[in-house]
């Protein structure tokens, strides 16, 4: 008789492996897809962050190679997902010229709100605010970090101050100067006179025992406070004087006035002449 041998056939079931990775996630191409059961896949994926890869809600490491190896025997869900790296950034504060500007020692991400520092100090000038490049800022004001470290430089203005003359027991008007810090400026000339004296410069002080200035000297931060208001006081010296016995009088030696006995210098050669004949 005869014998019937039958051979047993087999197939290899498929089954499929799907993908979910988020935004910013890359891998490798043809990943997903059907595959024999038993077939081993390696694959990569990187992200700008911490990549996570999961196969069936396990957690996977990457091997050696730096890949990611899974042996297929169902049907595997792969998700993928990214903790993006988070990158810090600094504020400074360059006072420009100024001192005692303010020292932030916060790290701020991307989109943080800064508040702004206090304003720094600087002689002769008053503070604006601070700069960025792109806005003017007050102290106590906010803005968005945006993707980098930023520098706020403080921003000046200079003083203005006022220079008044005093006479000093002198005679005339005079008006009043106005002068910027870091500026030079001319001191005006006098203009005041005194009889029987002469102007020899000015000072700060009435009696002469402050700061001394030429007439018309040039200068430069006499004051620093905005809207300060100094005084030049004009220093005068007495003329020497000559006794004029016929006349109940005296002379200043600038030929000018006679004082005290009431005679015009125009007398005075009349008068020494008519001396001379007599002696």
């Amino acid at each position: 008789y005869d014998v019937l041998t039958f051979t047993a056939q087999w197939e290899k079931k498929i089954f499929q492996i799907n993908v979910n990775a988020g935004a910013g996630i890359t891998y490798d191409s043809g990943l997903a897809g059907d595959y024999e059961y038993g077939t081993d896949k390696a694959f990569t994926t990187t992200g700008d962050g911490t990549v996570r890869v999961y196969a069936n809600g396990v957690l996977l490491s990457p091997q050696d190679d730096g890949q990611y190896h899974i042996t297929v025997t169902q049907d595997i869900e792969i998700n993928i997902t990214l903790t993006r790296r988070v990158e810090y950034y600094i504020v400074s504060y360059d006072p420009n010229g100024g001192v005692n500007a303010p020292f932030d020692r916060g790290e701020y991400a991307a989109g943080e709100n800064v508040t702004v520092g206090d304003a720094p100090t600087r002689e002769g000038y008053t503070f604006t605010g601070w700069n960025d490049a792109t806005a003017i800022y007050q102290p106590g004001n906010t803005f968005r970090m945006g993707s980098g470290d930023v520098t706020l430089t403080a921003q000046w203005t200079a003083n203005g101050y006022s220079i008044v003359y005093n006479a000093n027991g002198g005679e005339g008007g005079m008006g009043t100067s106005a002068l910027t810090y870091d500026q030079p400026h001319t001191i005006a000339e006098c203009t005041y006179h005194k009889t029987g004296y002469r102007f020899t410069g000015w000072n700060t002080r009435g009696d002469g025992k402050g700061k001394a200035f030429t007439d018309e000297q040039t200068v430069t931060n006499l004051l620093a406070h905005d809207g300060a208001v100094g005084v030049l006081y004009a220093q005068w010296e007495r003329l020497p004087e000559t006794a004029l016995p016929w006349s109940g009088g005296t002379m200043t030696h600038n030929l000018t006035t006679i004082l005290g006995g009431g005679l015009l210098i125009l007398a005075i050669p009349f008068v020494l002449m008519r001396r001379r004949r007599l002696g």
